[in-house]
C-alpha cells in the first residue's frame, strides 16, 4: 500500500491536465463526447430540480388546513393521481435521471471497449 502523501503541487499538476485530457477526448470522438458532456449535465440538474419539487410537495403537505382528514399516504396518493402535482413531477423526473445515467454508463463502458 502506497502512505504517500499528496500535496499541493501533484493535486495542482493534475489539475492542469484536464484541459489537455479533455482536448485529446474530443479529438478522438467528438460525437461521443459530446453527447457524454449533455447527459452529465442532465443528470447533474436532475438532482436539484428534484429537491426543489421535493420541497414544494413537503411544504403542501405541511401546510394542509386539517390534518385530521388528510393523512401523508393519502396526500401521496392524491398527488400523484393529480397531473400537476410535484410529487408526480418528482417521480418522473427521477426516473429521467435514472434512465439518463443508465444510458450515460453503458455508452461509457461501450466507447471502453473499442
Amino acid at each position: 500500500m502506497n502512505n504517500k502523501k499528496v500535496g499541493f503541487k501533484e493535486v495542482w499538476r493534475a489539475l492542469k491536465q484536464i484541459p489537455k485530457t479533455i482536448t485529446i477526448i474530443r479529438k478522438v470522438d467528438k460525437k461521443g463526447f459530446t453527447l457524454i458532456v449533455m447527459l452529465s449535465m442532465i443528470a447533474g440538474a436532475f438532482p436539484v430540480i428534484t429537491l426543489v419539487l421535493s420541497q414544494e410537495l413537503i411544504n403542501s403537505i405541511v401546510k394542509k388546513s386539517s390534518p385530521l382528514r388528510y393523512t401523508i399516504i393519502q396526500e401521496l396518493i392524491n398527488s400523484i393521481v393529480k397531473k400537476s402535482s410535484p410529487l408526480r413531477y418528482t417521480i418522473i423526473l427521477f426516473t429521467i435521471y435514472i434512465i439518463v445515467s443508465f444510458l450515460g454508463s453503458i455508452l461509457w463502458r461501450s466507447k471502453r471497449l473499442y
